[in-house]
């Protein structure tokens, strides 16, 4: 008997682009490993611990096996509170303990599968106020022979460079860690790039003395009447509230720049607020996942605009063209404890806004497979990635088989079940895809031909980086927009297509501007687009 245990029904949920989905998990996984080191109305329970990669197709199901690890938290001292936000901190929804104990299965595959567990979110503890983002990766599910080191190797580089800093400065091994958490902050330089935080989970309880030993480079600090931090003029570590005691065992420490933790251990460790469109996929965020990533699609493409271009300047543009003005933020979570579940969720900014973007993506997902497989006729594949490229169209037809899609509260959801196997095979052939090489032919030279009259239109993300020299005394916003546009067009490559610069008037009308409004001494030299335009919309 369930009780009074509510069922799950799917309402539609919102997906993600697919490359971001196979090739772009990969490409988050690269970037955070590479940071690092439904129902239908007549439900029925069927049994415990069921495993929905063997159930027949079309059949839709989710297991809820009980699982007893935890999300470790931080030591915190109970009895100081900081001071009091503008918003109250996020607190995680309870779970329904009946909900990790049995299996649902229906034959309607129009909704989107269950997940293997209720969500049980991830702790906020040990991270800094300003949260904008969060990777969380399970280091050993990645390096495990059962996911074949050597498949993973064109993923160590990117791995190596994200373990580096901490490996560097903290002398942490990824043998000794559970799970790194990594937060994504505002940089107060407009670099493009995030402020990066590791919240580190240790395997086992560790004394303050041993850790200290390791951080010879830092001196201890105050930080407020009671607490301490291990400081350099740059970077600091915060272990716990309180006094130092260096017999004292934690399992949790977070390294970053020393502004950051400095507010950190202003609260105490403890949890802070953030933002409310992080927060809504934050509360169905599951702390026992393998690989998670949250993250504000404003600052993705905005403070952190640099990010991705940096990682894969292909899918960086497929991605802002698909989302970036038509959501507040995406989470990915993917976990391999039974079999490989896979889950993506985007919130839109309005309803509307996401039923057309999940017919837009569900589209993008059906055709995908078809559209690598005419590629790799027209252009062979690189010998380096060859074998795989052959086998990569049925790779993305089985997912497509698996994968739903559906709303769910304004949420876009996609999600998929696959056997474990399938997460090397396919996170590699995807990885390998997306690179810049990926489809040159390594065998007699293809018969040349003439260069098409222009070039492709230039990225956004290139395009507002574009310096541009500008000036005038006093222009109405209508022509000063003109005059933009003809000072950027002069300066594009020859070959690339013109860039017209235009006023919604009903956005105008609605904020009381008008096209007439006088913009005085304009005066750039070589400025970017972008803070040109940023200039403009501060003025009216």
């Amino acid at each position: 008997s369930t009780g009074k245990r509510t069922t799950r029904k799917k309402k539609q949920k919102p997906v993600w682009l697919f490359p971001s989905m196979v090739g772009g998990s990969v490409a988050l996984l690269g970037f955070l490993v590479w940071m690092l080191t439904g129902t239908s109305n007549q439900n029925k329970v069927i049994t415990k611990n069921v495993d929905p990669s063997n159930l027949k197709s079309g059949e839709s199901n989710a297991t809820a096996s009980p699982d007893t690890s935890s999300d470790s938290t931080s030591q915190s001292n109970a009895n100081s509170s900081p001071s009091t936000p503008k918003r109250p901190p996020a607190k995680p929804r309870e779970v329904d303990p009946l909900a990790e104990q049995f299996v649902f299965a229906t034959t309607e595959n129009s909704f989107p599968w269950l997940p293997p567990r209720a969500a049980k979110p991830y702790s906020l503890e040990m991270l800094p106020p300003g949260l904008q983002g969060l990777l969380v990766v399970r280091p050993s599910v990645w390096t495990s022979d059962d996911m074949g080191v050597t498949k993973l190797e064109a993923l160590l580089k990117p791995i190596e460079l994200l373990w580096e800093p901490v490996r560097k400065n903290v002398g942490t091994t990824i043998a000794d860690i559970q799970q790194v958490s990594l937060g994504l902050y505002r940089s107060s330089r407009d670099e493009g790039y995030p402020e990066l935080v590791y919240r580190i989970t240790l395997n086992e309880p560790t004394s303050v003395g041993t850790l200290k030993a390791k951080w010879m480079k830092y001196e201890e600090q105050p930080a407020g009447e009671k607490n301490h931090l291990w400081a350099t003029a740059t970077d600091a570590i915060f272990t716990h509230a309180g006094p130092v005691d260096e017999e004292r065992k934690i399992t949790q420490f977070t390294w970053g720049p020393i502004n950051l933790i400095r507010d950190l251990a202003e609260i105490d460790g403890n949890t802070s607020a953030i933002t409310r469109s992080l927060e809504e996929l934050w509360q169905l965020s599951d702390s026992r996942s393998d690989l998670s990533l949250l993250v504000s699609t404003t600052f993705l493409f905005s403070s952190a605009r640099n990010l991705l271009p940096s990682i894969n300047g292909p899918l960086s543009e497929s991605i802002q063209q698909l989302i970036a003005d038509k959501t507040l933020g995406f989470a990915f979570t993917t976990s391999l404890t039974n079999s490989w579940y896979g889950e993506l969720r985007i919130l839109g900014r309005e309803s509307a806004e996401s039923a057309k973007l999940l017919k837009e993506i569900r589209s993008i997902a059906k055709d995908l497979s078809n559209t690598m497989e005419k590629k790799l006729v027209e252009t062979p594949a690189h010998a380096y990635w060859r074998a795989l490229a052959i086998r990569y169209p049925q790779m993305l037809r089985a997912l497509d088989k698996h994968l739903r899609f559906g709303l769910e509260n304004g949420q876009i959801v996609a999600n998929f079940y696959l056997p474990k196997s399938a997460a090397t095979n396919l996170a590699v052939a995807s990885w390998m895809m997306l690179q810049p090489s990926s489809f040159q032919a390594a065998s007699a030279p293809v018969a040349s031909t003439a260069k098409p009259a222009n070039q492709p239109a230039m990225p956004a993300f290139a395009l507002l980086e574009h310096p541009v020299t500008i000036s005038f005394e006093q222009e109405p916003l209508d022509s000063a927009l003109t005059l933009l546009a003809e000072e950027l067009n002069s300066s594009l490559p020859p070959n690339v297509p013109r860039v017209t610069i235009s006023i919604n008037g009903k956005a105008f009308e609605l904020s009381s501007v008008t096209r007439n409004q006088q913009i005085r001494d304009f005066r750039f030299k070589g400025a970017p687009l972008r803070n040109l335009l940023t200039d403009l919309a501060s003025r009216v």
